[in-house]
């Protein structure tokens, strides 16, 4: 049994959660109210997992706060893939099954996952301190660092990365975050290269990691 199958509670938590609901809480990539799409939506070739960009930048920098209270700034890590996907420890369906494709993505890179660094960044920081971060990704057994911050910053980071972020009230005083859920893979060099859309699994994101630790080698 692979190791994101072993996830406690989060395969029975998506088995339980309404279509409807599915529906709802996360929004594609390329959404008319994300500000990157064109760029972003340039392919590489056939052959090629997930969506490459045309022109490759300069990953856009931040400084957060890691789910163990520690302050991270992404230009100070280098040399490594990093897969930034933005979601929520209060979300039903996508974030969690994208964390088990992380954890089976690091399964199936074996000694290769020691080059590969998947950040988590909130887009509910209201609700996503350090602490509740923290007990949200030790569920998994993956290189995950799950980061939140101030609103305003995070806002920032999102509108770098493209990110679509709407909260959606509910009739019972709760709400859910609607968002963007892509990964974007940041290559060894520090250059946003590539992401994998919405739709993508675990052995897509795989061929990802491996067509850009290839390419650097």
């Amino acid at each position: 049994m692979t190791r994101y199958l072993r996830m406690i509670g989060f395969a029975i938590l998506i088995t339980l959660v309404p279509a409807v609901v599915l529906a709802g809480c996360s929004l594609p990539f390329g959404d008319d109210d994300a500000s990157g799409n064109d760029e972003a939506s340039a392919a590489g070739g056939s052959d090629t997992p997930g969506v490459v960009l045309d022109e490759p930048y300069p990953a856009p920098d931040f400084t957060l706060i890691t789910h163990e209270g520690e302050p991270f700034r992404l230009s100070d890590h280098q040399d490594q893939v990093f897969g930034i996907f933005f979601g929520y420890t209060g979300c039903p369906d996508i974030c969690p099954l994208t964390l088990g494709f992380m954890a089976h993505a690091a399964e199936e890179l074996g000694p290769d996952s020691e080059d590969v660094t998947f950040l988590l960044i909130t887009v509910d920081p209201e609700r996503d301190d350090p602490e509740r971060l923290e007990r949200y990704i030790s569920r998994v057994d993956a290189p995950i660092i799950g980061l939140t911050g101030e609103r305003d910053v995070l806002e920032q980071v999102w509108n770098d990365y493209d990110i679509y972020v709407e909260r959606q009230e509910r009739d019972d005083g709760s709400y859910l975050v609607d968002h963007s859920g892509q990964v974007w893979l940041i290559a060894p060099n520090g250059e946003l290269t590539m992401f994998t859309p919405m739709g993508a699994d675990g052995d897509d994101l795989t061929g990802a990691i491996r067509w850009l630790l290839d390419r650097e080698g």
